[in-house]
């Protein structure tokens, strides 16, 4: 987002009744949800035309990125039907991905051998869940609806989950595929082993309560950039980073 484009967005919240509409260099997220969209819509949109609103938001779910290997292009897995998407081949492996930031080998076929990795079992990712205070957060007023309709489900089946007998590993390269553009395209400002074990706290408990389903692997890949969310997920699977 250029100057102009950041000027022309303080200037429209302005007329809107809008405070503080943005992060940096990025759109102000409450609770995961654009500080620009109501039930209605994306004001911008509405009040200003399709033009008045970010490069960003207007190529989505198309994400272009600049690194020091060049330029990325690929589709956010925040897209609630990107699975589906024709034109979304599978991103560069690890290679590609260590010339950026902190190396994390997302070359891995399953969740087993990336848990392996991080040092997280089955039974770990059952007590996370039964920890996570996922359904409060979701109740909240502030949530975005599609989030707290598709992650719902998922959070009131992890109450059935036993560490004692947990479930087999569920296989899933589509939720694999969509950690890794995460992690391809900078789509969250996390460390690369944190954002590891969000992938696996998410992609494994969504296979388990919703397996095939996009729209819950869609709506935790959009929750996990908010960094209240992410605090409370770390705490809840790993508590001593307390």
């Amino acid at each position: 987002m250029d100057a102009a484009e950041r000027a022309r967005l303080v200037r429209h919240a302005r007329t809107l009744g809008i405070e503080r509409p943005l992060d940096g260099d990025a759109l102000r997220l409450n609770a995961g949800r654009c500080v620009f969209l109501d039930t209605a819509g994306c004001r911008l949109h509405a009040a200003f035309g399709p033009e008045a609103k970010p490069t960003a938001c207007r190529q989505f779910p198309k994400v272009l990125v600049r690194g020091p290997d060049g330029v990325r292009v690929g589709i956010d897995p925040g897209c609630y039907t990107w699975p589906e998407t024709q034109d979304a081949p599978a991103l560069p492996a690890t290679p590609a991905l260590e010339s950026w930031a902190t190396p994390l080998d997302l070359d891995v076929t399953t969740w087993a051998a990336l848990a392996k990795e991080r040092r997280l079992d089955r039974a770990d990712l059952v007590r996370a869940w039964r920890r996570l205070p996922l359904v409060p957060w979701l109740e909240s007023l502030h949530t975005a609806p599609r989030i707290r309709e598709t992650l719902l489900p998922v959070a009131r089946a992890a109450g059935s989950w036993s560490a004692d007998a947990p479930p087999p590993w569920p296989e899933d390269p589509i939720a694999l595929e969509g950690l890794r553009r995460m992690a391809a395209l900078g789509l969250v400002r996390l460390d690369r082993q944190v954002l590891a074990d969000l992938g696996l706290l998410g992609g494994v408990g969504i296979g388990w309560a919703a397996p095939g389903e996009p729209a819950p692997l869609a709506a935790w890949w959009r929750i996990i950039r908010v960094p209240g969310f992410v605090r409370a997920a770390v705490v809840a699977l790993r508590p001593g980073c307390a």
